[in-house]
This record gives structure tokens, C-alpha cells and sequence, in this order.
């Protein structure tokens, strides 16, 4: 009571009592030192005076004992641990002992982890069976041995070769956190221990030894590579506790793909969201996916293109092609094409394919902005290989649709002398497309591209001279390079090289010439090539008549009629025109628009063969020979009939 007062002398008095093993002394004592009652306010002492009462059964002090065990103390923990091992005020419970000794023992206490040991050494009853593990033991005396505790020392001397399993198998416990905290470096430490036995082993003569050292150092290597990822990972964890957005998009990378530690979305969420906030563009991006695709958060679309455009706004290639994606579908946020191209357009530039891919889908529906974007792909090799006349064709389509920058790219083109581009870019001035309208100005690009071949300018030249378009007008120069573009099979070349035969501009009229450039115009769909031959074949021009029929019956710049293509051919036929004769006997034959009638066939198919004509001539020598080897046959048959009748 005095002591409780803080009389000084008192507590002295107790301390005297209490050495001399007085129980009730020693928990009073205890008492002063834990509530500061005349000494000074000290855990450790309490604990040490408190576990001498408890040893001697007293519970007041047991009681103690344990409450400041259960906050933790390990003085404390180990004291009620030796206390439980030894019945000392309670009935004995090793394996409540074990549990108090571990607490300890977990805490550094070099004591408990050497009865730790010796508890997994000798065995205790835990449930009604009998606990006991040598690698366990190993594990604690280990701990005890490395704080210098000469019981733990000695112990280990004793694991010699004989124990060269448990220290295999503690290394595994360790390498695979099987019943222990996963450590790397205690693995290593303990496959380590092995090699030395094993290579110990095999210098006194043991074959399967050195193949084990090896299997070992092969353990050993593995658990040193995993050690240093725990290393790094340790490394990258301390520096994102210091702030570092950098290091913590690492470990929400870590957590994502599960690198070394288990994966964990919503732990990779924590921490992307920590660096995105930050300002980590990275990590902006991995959240915008995260809440995309629903991992780790429930799935946001329109948080997702949220922090995609905040990544994208700092250059993050892959969040602006998945910005562009999510405006083109409306994922998220108003579909709108024109942000899908702008969005599109900056990943491209930075060399992202799917980006190219994304601009292509959308100018293939006509986006002028994306026609524009996927020619710049293809002229500077943006996310594709550099192909100049593919980013002139869709430069061109742009300035169809009134594109400036289109035009721009074009005259690019045309000034490093692309003739494809030169065309176009005359094609630009002379329809007024992105471009003030300027004839003259087209011709030159015309002429440009004419003199290096391109068949589409020649015409186009040859046009502009025809019409006096941007030149003074020009027959013979039209004549020259319609001549020039039709060789090379242009149409429009072809049907405007009829068009100077048949009225005689250029060139001597020769409505001949005229209906064979009008023909092969209109063979390849040409609608202009066809109003040549309906103007001649109207005028009773039998080529024309024929050809224009040729038309009909193959839907060439028309839709199909057999019909009129019959009337146009009996036209040409009536003329003399022998193929005329030929294809309309062919039509009586096989019912092309007429009824099908055999006579008129052979009747044409005679006017054309008498003519001279093969095709005629051959059809009906193939019809008449299987009549003739009929007509064999059966006077063969006849006679036959006659010897026979004649012998019977």
C-alpha cells in the first residue's frame, strides 16, 4: 500500500521480499514497475517479476501475464509460453506453449526461438496428435543460432549429413511459402547448406552426390533470380511509399500481370489510380483499360474514356488509338467520327498500326478528315510501309471532297514528281476542288504528267485542248494525246479519238476509225463510247449497228437486252455485215431474244458463210456431219437386212 503511494522505501522492501522467492512480493513488485508506483515506469521489469510470481502458480500475476502478452509484448509472450510448457500456475499445454513461443519467437526473441526448436525437436500433443518436425526445429534453432545462442549452436553441429533432408526441405519451405512466410534468401541460404553436404559427400567417393549438388545449384539458381525480383520489388514498393508515380505503376503492373507477387486487380487498380493521379500517363492508361474492361472496378466506360484522354492528351500512343475507338463506336462517350480521326490521326502519326487500320475504316465510309490523315500515313510511312501512290489515291479522294491539306499533299507529290499525283493535282484546279478553279493552271499539271506517260493526264490534256480548256483550242494536239492515252487503253480517251474521227477534227474523217475507237470505249463500259455508236449506227453505219448490238448482248455500258441487241444485229446483218449474220443466226439458234427458230438460223448462218465467213462456215459443217453419219448408218443397216433375208 505504501508502495501503491509512491513511498520509494517501500518498493525497495518488496524488492528485497521478492528475491528472496516470495510469490505475493514478486507480483507486487511487478505491479509498481507496470503503473509507475514508486519506481519508474518500466514493461520489461514488470513482465520479468510478474513471470517469477507466475512461475509460482500465482494467477493474479498469470493474469497479467497474459494481458501483456496479448498487446504484444514478447517478454511477456515467451514468459506465458514458459509458463505453459512447465505448468507453472496453469496446466500444462505445450501446444500453448508453442503458440506463445511463436508469437515471441516471430518477434526476435532469441530465447523462445530456441524452445520453439526444441518443442518441434522433442514433439508436443496438439489435438491428440503428436506434432513433431525436424525442418521446423531446424528453422527455429537456426534463428536462435544466428543471435548467438550456444544451446541453438550446439544443436546444429548434430545436423550433419545424416539431416541433409530437412535442410533440402527447409529450403523448399522456404522457396514456396509452405507454412512459412515465402523468403528467397532463406532458401538460398539452406540449398547452400546442402551443396556444401552433398559436395563434401562426393569428395569421399559418393557418385550420386555430385549429381545432387547440381540438381541443387540449379535449386539455388532459380531461388537467387526470384530473390533479386523480391529485391527489386521491395526496392520499387519503397520508393512508391516516398511518392513516386513511376514506381507505382510498376507495382500496379506488378499486381496486374501477377510479377512475382499474385494477381491482384483491384490491388493494381489501388495503385494505378494512386500514379494516374499523379499524372503517370501509363498508369492513366492501364486505369481507362481497367474500368473498360471491368478488372479489379466494376466496368465505366465513360471512366475509362476519361482517363484515356487524359493519357492521350500526354502523348500516350496506345490511349489515343483507344480514344479514337471509343468515340468511332460511342463506347463510353457520343460517337463522333470527326474526334475518332483526330484521335486516330495522332497514334498514326506516332506509328501505331491499329490506328492506320482505325483511319482506313473510316475513310473507306467517306470521312474526308480520315482520307486526308491515311494519305499522310501512307507518304511518310506512318504505321505502314511508305507507298506513294496509295497516299495519293486517298489525297485525291480528300480533295475531291474540298480538302485543302489534301491538295497540299498532293502538290507534295506532284513537286517530287509523283505523275499520279500531278493528274490529280489537275484534276483539283481544273473542278475547283480545294483549290480556286484554274484551267490553265491544271493544264500544267496535265502536261506534267503526260510527258512521263500517265494516261489519265494525256486524256485530260488532250480534252483541254479538244474544249480549249486553259489552251487555245487544238485539234490536232486533242488528236496527238487522246491517241496516246487510248493506246494505253484509256476509255474516255478512246471514245473522244472517235468522236475527232467521226467528225473529221484532227484527223480526215473516217467513220471506220471512228466506230473501232468508239468499240473498244465501249467495251470497257464506256456510256460516251456507246452514245458514238448509237450515233453512227443510227446514221446506218453497219460496224456500228453490229457493235452497238455486241453492247446489248453483253451489257457492256448498258444493262443487258437480248431483245435490242437482236434489232441492232438483224440492222447490221440486213447491211451484209457478215459478223452481224453470224451472231444473229446464233440468236435464232439458241433463242436470244427471239424465238428459237432453226431455219433462220441456218438461213443467216448461209448468208455469213457464203460471205466468207469461218465461224458460220464451221457451224454449219458441224450441224450437217452428224446427219450424214446417220444416213451411213442406216443404209448399212439395209443392206444388212438384205444379205440376211437372202440367206434365209
Amino acid at each position: 500500500k505504501a508502495a501503491e503511494q509512491g513511498y520509494k522505501d517501500a518498493v525497495e522492501r518488496l524488492r528485497e521480499i521478492a528475491e528472496q522467492g516470495n510469490a505475493e512480493a514478486q507480483y507486487a513488485l511487478g505491479v509498481c514497475y507496470y503503473n509507475d508506483y514508486g519506481a519508474n515506469k518500466d514493461r520489461t521489469e514488470a513482465v520479468k517479476w510478474f513471470s517469477r510470481a507466475a512461475r509460482q502458480g500465482n494467477a493474479d500475476a498469470q493474469y497479467k501475464l497474459r494481458k501483456i502478452a496479448e498487446q504484444g509484448n514478447v517478454e511477456a509472450q515467451y514468459a506465458l509460453g514458459v509458463c505453459y510448457y512447465n505448468g507453472y500456475g496453469v496446466n500444462e499445454d505445450r501446444a500453448e506453449a508453442v503458440k506463445w513461443y511463436r508469437k515471441a519467437a516471430e518477434q526476435g526473441n532469441v530465447n523462445a526461438q530456441y524452445e520453439l526448436g526444441e518443442c518441434y525437436d522433442d514433439g508436443f500433443y496438439d489435438n491428440g496428435r503428436v506434432v513433431k518436425d525436424y525442418v521446423e526445429s531446424l528453422r527455429w534453432y537456426s534463428k536462435a543460432a544466428e543471435q548467438g545462442h550456444a544451446g541453438a549452436q550446439r544443436h546444429l553441429v548434430n545436423y550433419d549429413y545424416t539431416y541433409k533432408q530437412y535442410y533440402m526441405e527447409l529450403g523448399r519451405r522456404y522457396y514456396t511459402g509452405d507454412g512459412v512466410s515465402r523468403d528467397y534468401a532463406e532458401a538460398v541460404k539452406w540449398f547452400s547448406k546442402c551443396v556444401e553436404i552433398f559436395e563434401s559427400a562426393a569428395e569421399r567417393g559418393d557418385a550420386r552426390a555430385r549429381e545432387l549438388a547440381n540438381q541443387t545449384l540449379g535449386l539455388i539458381k532459380e531461388a537467387t533470380k526470384q530473390r533479386d525480383k523480391e529485391a527489386r520489388r521491395r526496392s520499387i514498393e519503397q520508393a512508391a511509399e516516398r511518392g513516386s508515380a513511376k514506381y507505382k505503376y510498376k507495382i500496379g503492373n506488378d499486381y496486374y500481370n501477377g510479377n512475382g507477387v499474385n494477381k491482384d486487380y483491384a490491388e493494381a487498380v489501388k495503385w494505378y489510380r494512386q500514379a494516374a493521379k499523379q499524372g503517370n500517363k501509363d498508369a492513366q492508361l492501364r486505369l481507362g483499360e481497367c474500368y473498360y474492361n471491368g478488372n479489379g472496378v466494376n466496368k465505366n466506360k465513360a471512366e475509362a474514356v476519361k482517363w484515356y484522354n487524359k493519357a492521350a492528351e500526354q502523348g500516350n500512343v496506345t490511349a489515343q488509338y483507344q480514344l479514337g475507338e471509343c468515340y468511332y463506336y460511342g463506347d463510353g462517350v457520343n460517337e463522333d467520327r470527326a474526334e475518332a480521326v483526330k484521335w486516330y490521326s495522332k497514334a498514326a502519326e506516332q506509328g501505331y498500326k491499329d490506328a492506320v487500320d482505325g483511319l482506313r475504316k473510316t475513310a473507306e465510309q467517306g470521312n474526308v478528315n480520315a482520307r486526308y490523315a491515311l494519305g499522310n500515313c501512307y507518304y511518310n510511312g506512318n504505321g505502314v510501309y511508305k507507298n506513294e501512290s496509295e497516299a495519293v489515291k486517298w489525297y485525291r479522294q480528300a480533295a475531291e471532297q474540298g480538302n485543302k491539306d489534301a491538295v497540299d499533299g498532293l502538290r507534295k507529290a506532284a513537286e517530287h514528281g509523283n505523275a499520279s499525283a500531278q493528274c490529280m493535282l489537275g484534276n483539283c484546279y481544273y473542278n475547283g476542288n480545294g483549290v480556286d478553279k484554274d484551267e490553265a493552271e491544271a493544264v500544267k499539271w496535265y502536261r506534267k504528267a503526260a510527258d512521263q506517260g500517265n494516261a489519265d493526264a494525256q486524256y485530260k490534256l488532250g480534252d483541254c485542248y479538244y474544249n480549249g480548256d486553259g489552251v487555245n483550242k487544238d485539234y490536232a494536239e486533242a488528236v496527238k494525246w487522246c491517241r496516246q492515252a487510248a493506246d494505253q487503253g484509256n476509255a474516255d480517251a478512246q471514245c473522244r479519238l472517235g468522236d475527232c474521227y467521226y467528225n473529221g477534227n484532227g484527223v480526215d474523217k473516217d467513220e471506220a476509225e471512228a466506230v473501232k475507237w468508239y468499240s473498244k470505249s465501249a467495251k470497257q463500259g464506256n456510256r460516251r463510247g456507246i452514245d458514238g455508236l448509237r450515233k453512227a449506227a443510227e446514221q446506218g453505219n453497219a460496224d456500228a449497228q453490229f457493235q452497238l448490238g455486241n453492247c446489248y448482248y453483253n451489257g457492256n455500258g448498258v444493262y443487258k437486252n437480248e431483245v435490242e441487241a437482236v434489232k441492232w444485229y438483224r440492222q447490221a446483218a440486213e447491211q451484209g455485215n457478215t459478223d452481224a449474220q453470224c451472231q444473229l443466226g446464233r440468236c435464232y439458234c439458241n433463242g436470244d431474244g427471239v424465238n428459237k427458230d432453226e431455219a433462220e438460223a441456218i438461213r443467216w448462218y448461209r448468208k455469213a458463210a457464203e460471205q466468207g465467213n469461218k465461224d458460220a462456215a464451221e457451224w454449219l459443217h458441224d450441224r450437217d456431219a452428224p446427219m450424214c453419219c446417220i444416213s451411213c448408218t442406216l443404209c448399212l443397216l439395209l443392206i444388212a437386212a438384205y444379205l440376211l433375208n437372202m440367206l434365209g
